[in-house]
């Protein structure tokens, strides 16, 4: 074979191999890419939470030979944010699980289908906020400061006197805004 068929078979060899080597080898020479994702929720300047996620009302073991109120207490602790000294607020409660129109009621977990209504109400440093079947409340709190309400709930003799034998439970969400 002669040196220049020897050369030009070599190149054609090479005009091959060069660009099988790239699609073999090319996307591994290629850039990783990472897709991030990017997000933001502007809070309002001005904003209350509750400190704390879950408050318990817990009545114990109410006495039906009794005639009293069973009554149960818990604190929650609200905090608003913001520049202002003071902030007006919302807390909405909702009906709980066992509501029978405006009457709430706990139901026995023992004994499906019996149960127990109760109402539930919230003081304020300053006095009753909401009561009873009220579901909404206002009030004025200093801003950057842990203010301190009383959430209470009654079971009257009424209800609790007739009532199955057993455990009761509900739950209710109270929501605050701003």
């Amino acid at each position: 074979m002669k040196s220049g068929s020897t050369n030009n078979l070599l190149h054609k060899a090479a005009l091959v191999a060069v660009p099988t080597f790239m699609l073999l080898v090319g996307p591994l020479l290629a850039a990783n890419k990472n897709n991030v994702s990017v997000s933001a929720t502007v809070l309002n300047k001005s904003g209350c939470f509750f400190v704390g996620a879950t408050t318990a009302l817990a009545f114990g073991n109410i006495d039906p030979s009794l005639n009293t109120n069973a009554t149960a207490t818990a604190n929650l602790t609200v905090q608003c944010k913001g520049n202002a000294g003071t902030t007006n607020f919302l807390i909405n409660r909702n009906s709980g699980q066992n509501a029978s129109g405006a009457t709430l009621r706990m139901q026995n977990t023992a004994a499906l289908g019996n149960f127990l209504p109760y109402t539930i109400n919230l003081n304020g440093p300053t006095g009753p906020i909401w009561a009873g079947g009220g579901i909404v409340s206002s009030a004025p709190i200093a801003y950057n400061t842990n203010v301190i309400f009383v959430l209470g709930a009654n079971v009257t003799p009424a209800n609790y006197q007739p009532a199955v034998a057993g455990p009761y439970s509900d739950s209710v969400i109270l929501t605050i805004t701003p």
